[in-house]
């Protein structure tokens, strides 16, 4: 017995596995992560060594050349750059597309033990980084308040990111900005001079005063209480009276008597503005494999009741990945949405039959939902590329089931039952559907074999468009025939309702259809009794669409109106941040005169710009810009860039 037949003679065991795959579809749907791309790991190695006060000349001799030799010989190794700066020395280390990199690193630290005995004492050990998009930060806040640089930063800390890093799926919430409080002793040289005294001796003293030991244990009745040296300075007055050294005739010399002790902050080598105000950054970090939209609408549920309940602070959101992840998203589904309905329509219109257009169109939203059940268990997400691949197969999951369909309605105008004629009918055209699905097939799934970035962007579009249409082939020998056989019932050659039973050819409308035949039969008598301009015209067609290739154009990825932008500066290498700071200024008034769509605003002095920073030092500044939605403006992101130049 048939597939097919085996559906039609147990309706009840071919519904109840129906309803299983709805169910497990729906709830992997439920599970089913989802992002703006494929997760992807870039074959990228980074090593950071860091050696204070070192010039760059002396990082590049000491510690970039040595380490760069170590690492030459690691197989799979593409490609090595490496930049060394005041401090620092940043090598980064590119690999073939495919290589594991846990093995890679592993090789790196094995070449780097063997390499450390060559780098300074001083230079700190060298730090592996693998470069993972999904360990990039997908929200980024701003912080704006009234508050000074030292309490914002040390309130943000106590205050704003425990209530941030508590939401499920946030691993970590970082600050950045804001001023680190320093205590400064500044040191008159006139006096430490004239009390025979030096700046070691010092250090060492306040080192050795500022400590808390532990001082044993003391045994009190049944009870044995640990004792501790409370030695850490609680205030300024406590370091200021630390005894450094004693003077003529044994008197005691106290710090306040050779320095100034203040209360003050460390260098300033980064100013952070929020809206033009004084501000800072704060990064979320997701869970691995947790949902970016999900984590993203819970952390601005929390930015609402913090504003709410902390009136020193206003937090704003200045970068949420999951808004163009949400509209991508909701962009694509909508698309699939509308081509489902649309191909609905199509069937009902030419049909002219309600029982026959509610049977194919269950092939549509079930095959879809199985896929997503194949997804769930194949590890994939869902993101604007497999969406793309369920949009382009919306068209081609009712293929196979019209072809069945129409041979069922055909056996059953001949006479046959209704029963009868759906196992008959898709039993005769299950090969030619079965060919016609791993035809579809044989153009997709070789794409899981392609390598490098391609592979990453197109391996889970195969598997996705793999998945619909083998579900739409299951459906179309299975449900379909047993939905044939209920409801298009009756005496054999008419529809449950007693017309006449002619796929193809309906009740109304006929005429309309007849035209459409007629044109169709001269367009063929005409190709038919001239096959050599037919044939001419296919190739100047080809020639003509090849020669137009050059003017197509190549990019990566389309462009795409995010609402923001970024605004750059560079100024001679060792400006000082206040002077960069001035002209940011500038631009800061420029950008708000000439765009009003502004929503909010961030600019970053030193630091290297950006959000997250990193060297560059005090002569590169930043502005980022985030503008209201698409939809609330009427000019594109890119002509307000172009009005800007």
């Amino acid at each position: 017995m048939s597939l097919s037949a085996a559906a039609v003679r147990r309706p009840v065991f071919t519904v109840m596995a129906t309803l299983i795959v709805i169910t497990l579809g729906g709830f992997a749907l439920s599970r089913l992560p989802v992002d703006l791309m494929p997760e992807m790991t870039y074959p990228v190695i980074s090593l950071v060594t860091e050696y204070e006060n070192a010039s760059p000349r002396e990082i590049e001799e000491l510690i970039t050349k040595p380490l760069e030799r170590a690492v030459a010989a690691i197989t799979g190794v593409e490609e090595i750059s490496s930049v060394s700066q005041e401090g620092e020395s940043r090598i980064a280390i590119k690999f073939a597309w495919g290589q594991n990199l846990d093995e890679a690193t592993n090789d790196i630290r094995d070449r780097l033990d063997r390499a450390l005995r060559a780098l300074p004492d001083e230079a700190e050990r060298p730090m592996i980084r693998k470069f993972d998009t999904a360990a990039l930060p997908i929200m980024f806040l701003g912080v704006e308040s009234d508050l000074h640089p030292v309490d914002l930063r040390r309130f943000v800390e106590d205050e704003v990111v425990y209530r941030l890093e508590r939401n499920a799926g946030v691993a970590s919430a970082s600050t950045i900005g804001g001023l680190i409080r320093e205590i400064h002793v500044d040191v008159n040289p006139d006096k430490i001079k004239a009390l025979n005294l030096d700046l070691h001796r010092l250090t060492t003293v306040i080192a050795a005063e500022n400590l808390t030991e532990a001082g044993g244990e003391i045994d009190r009745g049944r009870l044995s209480v640990a004792v501790r040296t409370q030695g850490e300075f609680t205030s300024l007055a406590d370091l200021g009276a630390t005894v450094v050294a004693r003077g003529p005739e044994r008197a005691l010399i106290r710090l306040r008597d050779v320095a100034e002790v203040e209360d003050s902050w460390a260098k300033v080598s980064r100013i952070i503005r929020v809206n033009r105000k004084n501000g800072m950054f704060s990064q979320i970090f997701k869970q691995s494999g947790s949902n970016t939209v999900a984590v993203a609408g819970q952390v601005g549920q929390s930015l609402e009741e913090i504003n709410q309940t902390l009136p020193n602070v206003n937090l704003a959101t200045l970068f949420d990945s999951s808004t163009y992840i949400r509209q991508s998203i909701q962009t694509v589904t909508n698309s699939a949405v509308e081509g489902a309905v649309l191909a609905t329509l199509v069937i009902l219109v030419f049909l002219q039959n309600l029982r026959s257009t509610l049977i194919l169109s269950t092939a549509i939203p079930i095959s879809i939902v199985a896929t997503f059940m194949g997804m769930y268990f194949w590890g994939l997400t869902l993101n604007t590329v497999t969406l793309g691949a369920l949009a382009l197969g919306v068209g081609r999951l009712v293929d196979d089931a019209i072809v069945v369909l129409e041979n069922i309605f055909r056996l059953r105008g001949e006479g046959l039952s209704a029963r009868e004629a759906a196992a008959r009918g898709a039993e005769e055209v299950a090969g030619a559907v079965v060919a016609s699905t791993l035809t579809a097939l044989a153009v997709f799934l070789p794409m899981i074999f392609l390598d490098g970035m391609a592979g990453i962007m197109f391996r889970p579009f195969s598997w996705t468009i793999t998945f619909a249409l083998a579900a739409s082939l299951a459906v179309s020998l299975t449900l379909v025939p047993m939905l044939s056989a209920r409801l298009l019932g009756g005496r054999p050659g008419q529809t449950a309702d007693g017309r006449e039973m002619k796929f193809g050819q309906p009740r109304h409308g006929r005429r309309w259809f007849r035209l459409i035949d007629q044109a169709y039969a001269q367009a063929l008598d005409w190709a038919l009794s001239r096959p050599k301009s037919v044939v001419g015209l296919a190739f100047a067609a080809v020639a003509l669409s090849l020669a137009l290739i050059p003017a197509l154009g190549t990019e990566f990825l389309p462009r795409t109106d995010e609402s923001s932008f970024r605004v750059s500066l560079t100024l001679e290498a060792g400006t000082r941040v206040e002077k960069t700071d001035e002209l940011m200024r500038l631009i800061e008034a420029v950008v708000y005169d000439a765009v009003p769509e502004i929503r909010a605003t961030s600019t970053t002095v030193g630091g290297g710009g950006g959000f997250g920073g990193g060297g560059g030092g005090g002569h590169t500044g930043e502005l980022r810009v985030r503008l209201k939605p698409v939809a609330e403006r009427r000019r594109s992101v890119f002509e307000i860039m172009d009005d800007l130049r």
